[in-house]
């Protein structure tokens, strides 16, 4: 799914859609007790497991996060700052996981995304300085 959104620039809805509701059930019968590690990071601890209500939670946050970025882009640059498909990764995580762990894959998506994408731009910067 992410190697054809990287690529393609698309998700299909009929492999990411369900996983949603999957996340859903898995959160809803704590499947997450056979996988529980604790990351303590920020004094901020996280079980890589989760209840229902934090899978809920999850994929409200996650989309009225994206959304609203994206809706802010629209109107000041008059396109959206990423596609529906990202949105709909995001709620995955939120289902799946729970609103800590989907807004922690956010905030380091962003950092990540930030430390590749600076340098590039400040070398693209320097390169048309040196062509004018």
């Amino acid at each position: 799914m992410c190697i054809t959104d990287f690529k393609e620039q698309v998700i299909f809805d009929i492999i990411s859609m369900p996983l949603i509701p999957i996340g859903l059930v898995y959160s809803f019968f704590n499947l997450g007790n056979v996988i529980t590690t604790d990351i303590n990071l920020f004094n901020w601890g996280f079980i890589l497991k989760s209840s229902f209500t934090d899978g809920l939670i999850g994929i409200v946050l996650a989309f009225l996060i994206f959304e609203t970025i994206s809706l802010f882009s629209k109107l000041i640059i008059k396109h959206r700052a990423f596609g529906e498909g990202d949105t709909i990764i995001a709620m995955i995580f939120g289902a799946w996981f729970g609103w800590k762990i989907m807004l922690l894959t956010c905030i380091l998506g962003i950092i990540i995304q930030v430390l590749f994408t600076l340098p590039l731009m400040i070398i693209n910067l320097i390169k048309m300085k040196d062509k004018t």
